[in-house]
């Protein structure tokens, strides 16, 4: 099956957006390395290895899991300026951790 060269598809509306959403994950992708090297500075190896995991991978362990919510929750209060989200159906999303 031959893959489609979907950019040639696209109108400009959508390469806007896609464009945006390039731009905000590797917005995340350096937040996270600027934590990480936090991390290393302050010592906390622990969380230096899973924010280095988290750059590229989903998360593997209940502390990357709740790393990852918490730092999704911390952005989405930041960008939105507004205090309405909670940190979701616990049981449900972190079962499997």
């Amino acid at each position: 099956m031959e893959i489609m060269d979907w950019k040639n598809n696209l109108t400009e509306e959508q390469t806007a957006f896609y464009d945006g959403i390039k731009i905000t994950y590797s917005a995340i992708v350096g937040f996270l390395e600027r934590l990480e090297k936090q991390a290393e500075k302050d010592g906390n190896l622990r969380m230096q290895k899973a924010l280095c995991n988290l750059k590229e991978n989903p998360p593997n362990t209940f502390y990357e899991a709740l790393l990852t919510d918490y730092i999704y929750f911390m952005l989405s209060e930041h960008i939105e300026g507004l205090q309405v989200r909670s940190l979701s159906n616990f049981d449900r999303i972190f079962y499997k951790y």
